[in-house]
């Protein structure tokens, strides 16, 4: 079958018994660094790098809370999503290279808890995640279309009625065009 490829394969593979160790090396290398990524190891790596430099007490702590129920579901995933939020508007470019890094890792964790996010949450807790998952992407890709989608969107939450719908769904259009051009 091999041989009837666009790019035949003719030859039989030829093992190679000196190599055999280091490739099994390098395969088990790989499946521990997919592992962390899957898990949140980096987001604990990073949080551990920042604590040991010092700096902002608070948002270590923020942190340390986050990396405690970083398996929840349901409605924790909304307070977790908002404590990613203000951590990350805590975090300067000047801090140094280790907060840069932990700004990386609290924007990867958002997105695993936003896809963690039940269809049996309320339509209110849908609507202040995409609030802080826009606040996230605010911070990656500021520019002034996002923050005038993201200030939209958050002056309609507290809201309820047949206009604040009409504006979600502008301040949501708005985004997604900010987002496309970006």
């Amino acid at each position: 079958r091999l041989q009837t490829f666009e790019r035949p394969i003719l030859q039989a593979p030829i093992f190679f018994p000196s190599i055999r160790n280091g490739l099994i090396n390098d395969f088990e290398n790989y499946l521990v660094v997919l592992k962390n990524v899957h898990t949140g190891a980096d987001l604990e790596k990073t949080v551990q790098e920042v604590s040991e430099q010092g700096g902002d007490r608070q948002a270590l702590e923020i942190c340390e809370a986050i990396l405690a129920e970083r398996n929840a579901t349901g409605d924790r995933v909304v307070a977790l999503l908002a404590a990613i939020a203000e951590v990350r508007a805590k975090i300067s470019p000047v801090q140094g290279r280790s907060w840069i890094y932990l700004d990386l890792a609290l924007e990867n964790h958002s997105r695993l808890l936003a896809e963690r996010l039940e269809s049996s949450l309320e339509l209110r807790g849908v609507a202040l995640c995409v609030a802080f998952l826009l606040e996230g992407l605010y911070q990656s890709a500021a520019g002034p279309e996002m923050a005038a989608a993201t200030s939209d969107f958050a002056m309609c939450l507290g809201h309820k009625g047949d206009y604040e719908t009409l504006r979600l769904a502008a301040a949501a259009e708005r985004a997604r065009g900010a987002i496309a051009s970006s």
